[in-house]
């Protein structure tokens, strides 16, 4: 079994990964524990399948889970959702309709974008190619680039993106495994 961990701000502890049982509770891949009581807490999204990345957005009103389920929150969901951070109810308006995995996901600091990376070339039925970026009320944005291999992991340094993967360019230009890149799409070229 693996364990992914996340900590939330109000001290909680949210755990994810492949997994089927904790403390005589019934928990499929994801539960929830409160840190100064080991309580196990009622946030069981219960999803059919692993879940490989956990993320909070900036005001902890949701939760972003990333794995190999098709179900989750007590919705149908591949690949990706977005659930309430107290029961892990899946929030249907996240259901995107992603073509493959999604390996990463990153909170932009300031705008609260949600930014996917990983084995897709479709979202929500427009080409996006390893790489989305959607607005807080997930809506698909305008980022869209030319990868020539999968993404693998992606963080913000402020508000400056940086990705790492199996590339080696990117819209044309040489990137050997690791870019930085402008929310907007832009490559940001090295000193």
């Amino acid at each position: 079994d693996d364990g992914l961990l996340l900590e939330n701000i109000n001290g909680e502890l949210l755990i994810g990964g492949d997994f089927d049982l904790t403390n005589s509770y019934q928990r499929n891949n994801g539960y929830a524990i409160n840190l100064a009581t080991n309580e196990i807490l009622p946030w069981d999204p219960d999803p059919n399948n692993i879940i490989t990345d956990i993320e909070f957005d900036k005001d902890g009103e949701k939760v972003f889970v990333a794995g190999g389920f098709s179900s989750i929150g007590g919705q149908p969901s591949a690949q990706f959702a977005a659930l309430d951070p107290l029961i892990g109810i899946a929030d249907s308006t996240w259901d995107l309709d992603i073509s493959g995995a999604v390996r990463d996901i990153a909170i932009h600091p300031r705008t609260d974008g949600v930014y996917l990376v990983g084995i897709f070339t479709s979202v929500a039925g427009q080409n996006r190619e390893y790489l989305a970026g959607l607005d807080k009320d997930a809506n698909l944005l305008p980022l869209s680039m030319d990868f020539d291999s999968d993404i693998r992991s992606l963080a913000f340094i402020d508000t400056m993106m940086f990705i790492a993967g199996d590339f080696e360019n990117i819209d044309g230009k040489p990137r050997y495994k690791i870019a930085s890149i402008f929310p907007s799409g832009q490559l940001r070229e090295w000193a």
